[in-house]
């Protein structure tokens, strides 16, 4: 076995091992400041065969991403630079991710998100999983897409997103990773199993602090990283 090989092994353990913590509490803040992945897409350091076999590990950079704010009801914000959600005026940030890579039959052990705060508030702010189809060019406050709207606008209702927490993460500035919950894995599992099931987070407006996170025409798109086994 060469030199780099043996590197890469240590590498991969080192992923998995110390990248992937327990699972928090329903609702907990995650504070951890490093993630998975090494800034590739789809299969990355720690899955060596290439997205197959055991303990890999894949990294997703947003698809989709766009503020939907109360001030323009009908108008979504997907060109800027920054995701926001603040509670007066009302603005929640939408996002998802591709992870069609990650095989259908795959079986989600872990994952993480992280996010990078450049407007940071007191708050603590907590990732909803979107249930109600939307599109990036349609979404706003009062539309999930330009054929449907949201139950309730804002998508405040229980047939637009899951109330439970997929993840949570605090305000202050600076990048947060934040462990998914079994809510947010089970989440993931479905998005893996099903493109039609993933319609992403929203991370929705909580106080009168505004916060926001760069977002994927910013400095750095918001990440999902997952380990999984494949049979």
């Amino acid at each position: 076995m060469t030199s780099w090989t043996v590197r890469a092994w240590f590498l991969a353990l080192f992923l998995l091992v110390g990248c992937l913590g327990p699972e928090p509490a329903e609702g907990e803040v995650g504070e951890q400041t490093q993630f998975l992945g090494a800034g590739g897409d789809g299969g990355g350091p720690g899955c060596p065969s290439g997205g197959v076999g055991p303990g890999c590990v894949a990294c997703f950079g947003t698809q989709h991403d766009l503020t939907i704010d109360s001030r323009t009801p009908t108008v979504g914000s997907s060109l800027d630079p920054v995701c926001w959600v603040d509670g007066s005026p009302e603005m929640s940030c939408l996002l998802r991710w591709d992870v069609s890579a990650i095989p259908t039959n795959a079986t989600v052990t872990g994952a993480q998100v992280t996010v990078s705060v450049v407007d940071g508030s007191l708050a603590n702010y907590y990732a909803k999983r979107v249930i109600r189809p939307w599109l990036e060019a349609e979404a706003s406050w009062l539309n999930a897409n330009a054929l449907s709207s949201w139950a309730i606008a804002g998508a405040k209702s229980f047939t637009d997103r899951d109330p439970s927490t997929v993840f949570a993460f605090s305000g202050n500035s600076g990048v947060h990773t934040a462990t998914l919950t079994s809510t947010g894995l089970a989440a993931v599992q479905a998005w893996i199993n099903s493109a039609t099931a993933n319609w992403g987070v929203i991370i929705p407006s909580s106080d009168t602090h505004r916060m926001g996170i760069s977002s994927k025409e910013g400095a750095f798109s918001p990440r999902l990283c997952v380990s999984y086994t494949t049979p």
